[in-house]
């Protein structure tokens, strides 16, 4: 990205905004980050953005009375942002709203909900040629090594909100940091973290199920983390 771009982040849910900002950061985006209005139009009167993702439904206030502030001019901005709804409270009346407005708005709550949508939307909105296929950090940290493992994990349409699929990136990130790869090292990997694995074998499975519907073979949550772990290990030698 030959210009970083600033998305603002209106969100209480401190883990989806977290999600939200790995996501964005991994992709070139630069974020600033507001789980109320009130700070949101601090942020809004002293920084100038590109774009922003918005709740509807925050602590204390609804998300439309933001778009109503900046679409009205009674939030005088040097230049408008691109606004995506990114809320899992849309009712008719705030979908006129947005209609009215064009604001984009997707539903995180959706079962077929994923990061990359928003993602990809503000990249076209903002006319940025969105990096090589989802850029790979040059150097692997303990940091960003989950953030590359949702990346590898983005194809395949996983439930990205569901218990299980946390403890796959887990599974994973762990699997990938072994020194050798056993049987028995899942059963491990879970038990360190205080998870019973036969109850995340059962989670993991159902999460594998529903991402391979359709197809003929669905594989084992051992052969899919070993098979992903080994496919980020071939990416980066150096791990």
């Amino acid at each position: 990205m030959s210009e970083q771009k600033k998305i603002l982040i209106v969100e209480d849910n401190i883990n989806f905004a977290n999600e939200l900002a790995t996501n964005f950061e991994a992709d070139g985006f630069d974020t600033l980050y507001a789980d109320s209005i009130e700070v949101a139009i601090e942020i809004l009167s002293n920084n100038e953005i590109d774009g922003m993702s918005l709740d509807i439904q925050l602590k204390g206030s609804l998300g439309i009375n933001l778009l109503d502030k900046i679409y009205s001019g009674e939030l005088r901005l040097e230049n408008t942002p691109i606004v995506i709804v990114v809320s899992s409270f849309i009712n008719p009346q705030i979908l006129r709203v947005l209609k009215k407005h064009r604001v984009l708005h997707y539903d995180k709550a959706a079962p077929g909900f994923n990061f990359t949508m928003i993602l990809d939307s503000f990249n076209s909105l903002l006319n940025v040629a969105p990096q090589t296929v989802r850029r790979k950090l040059d150097v692997v940290t303990d940091d960003n090594l989950k953030v590359i493992i949702r990346q590898k994990l983005e194809p395949y349409n996983f439930n990205v909100k569901a218990i299980a699929y946390a403890r796959l990136v887990d599974g994973i990130y762990y699997t990938v940091l072994s020194s050798s790869v056993e049987k028995s090292s899942l059963t491990r990997i879970f038990e360190a973290m205080g998870i019973e694995f036969a109850k995340a074998f059962i989670g993991l499975k159902r999460l594998l199920h529903e991402a391979f519907n359709g197809k003929e073979v669905v594989p084992t949550p051992a052969d899919f983390i070993s098979m992903i772990a080994e496919e980020i290990k071939k990416d980066f030698p150096s791990m």
